[in-house]
């Protein structure tokens, strides 16, 4: 399974214009705070075919051309929403000193393809530190429907942190950028406890046009980065001590900066070959969200419950645009209906509802809107 680079996480959803000819492009610290207050849809496609591969490897420089469509095999693995919070904000983690440094959160939801969603569904709180001149990794935590400790009880929370803080990027962001880092990633859930020193040098030695299946093209920027992890400490306590175990893997990644919100990243192990590729894209009409409120579709306006996470009540707000027949109700993740709070005809305007899990158990929920024949859906994390 591939590796999350929080750098691929965020530049998916930069907003531009697309160029009709390959232009090079440069990404400030700007370009990172406008998205504070966003929610993105998006879908993860990948292929271990590595035929194709080893040409867009070996395309360094200026005005290439980076053909995805030439690689065969990417199927959909994952689809979720990624949303942009500058804090403090109602999420686990914005208060905890061990994310003391971070000045906004990236939340990312994913539900694997074809999978149990009851068991893969997760959301990752990615803590970052936004200055003028650098992008740093702080930490993040991770809510897994899971059951990672194998103890019968889920979702399980992973919490990992960087020292000192990994150096993500740094700002003008543009062609022969480069920067070199080093720190220590420990991450534990339960028991357990494992640290790895890791080293990163990245360059950007190319950028170009980038080519993705559906026909799809984007000017880009692309990272070469060289990643070794060496395993210093693991398992239960009192912990095991090794330097010893080294993993190096080189990825290279095609950030662009368009409103599809597009990037696509290659792998490769330390002798150079290919492992796999995958890209993620940001489908046209996708709602985005502006402080926590869905897109309006027609009127129709679907808000994001506030407090989310929540313990046991929150509020669903949302808004009629006429009078409509209305119902608003809960599921969980295996699609049961848990609860119908609003099923009548309401007037035009906003809306308020409180809903109270007492008796539920912790996990992820869905409400869902239907008035007339527009239907919307959100997705809400319960924590006890």
């Amino acid at each position: 399974m591939r590796k999350i680079t929080w750098l691929t996480c965020l530049f998916i959803a930069f907003s531009g214009v697309i160029q009709l000819a390959a232009a090079q492009i440069t990404l400030d610290s700007t370009d990172v705070s406008s998205l504070f207050g966003n929610t993105y849809q998006i879908s993860e496609f990948e292929t271990s075919d590595t035929t194709g591969l080893r040409s867009i490897i070996e395309a360094s420089g200026e005005g290439q051309t980076y053909d995805f469509t030439t690689i065969n095999g990417f199927g959909s693995t994952s689809s979720g929403n990624i949303s942009f919070m500058e804090l403090p904000a109602d999420i686990p983690g914005a208060t905890d000193t061990t994310f003391r440094h971070a000045n906004f959160a990236i939340a990312y939801d994913l539900s694997l393809a074809g999978s149990n969603t009851t068991t893969t569904d997760s959301t990752v709180y990615a803590y970052q530190q936004l200055t003028s001149t650098a992008l740093k990794n702080v930490g993040f935590i991770i809510i897994s429907q899971e059951d990672i400790n194998n103890d019968g009880v889920s979702p399980d929370t992973v919490r990992s942190h960087f020292h000192p803080l990994q150096l993500n990027a740094t700002f003008p962001l543009t062609f022969n950028s480069s920067w070199q880092d080093s720190s220590v990633f420990t991450f534990s859930f339960g028991s357990y406890s494992s640290s790895t020193i890791t080293k990163t040098e990245t360059m950007v030695d190319g950028w170009g046009t980038l080519k993705l299946p559906g026909g799809k093209t984007f000017d880009c920027l692309r990272l070469n980065t060289m990643t070794i992890d060496i395993d210093s400490s693991y398992g239960l306590p009192p912990y095991t001590t090794s330097t010893v175990t080294y993993d190096t893997t080189r990825s290279y990644d095609y950030i662009t900066q368009t409103g599809w919100g597009t990037t696509a990243s290659i792998e490769v192990d330390n002798q150079g070959n290919p492992m796999y590729a995958y890209y993620s894209i940001q489908s046209t009409g996708t709602a985005i969200e502006k402080d926590g409120q869905d897109a309006v579709v027609e009127g129709f306006r679907l808000k994001q419950n506030y407090p989310n996470p929540f313990n046991p009540s929150t509020v669903i707000t949302y808004n009629l645009p006429v009078v409509s027949p209305v119902t608003l109700e809960i599921y969980n993740t295996s699609g049961q209906l848990i609860s119908t709070l609003v099923n009548r005809t309401q007037n035009a305007g906003p809306h308020n509802v409180t809903f109270n899990a007492e008796g539920l158990n912790s996990g992820v929920y869905f409400y869902k809107l239907d008035a007339g024949s527009y239907s919307l859906t959100k997705k809400m994390l319960l924590i006890k």
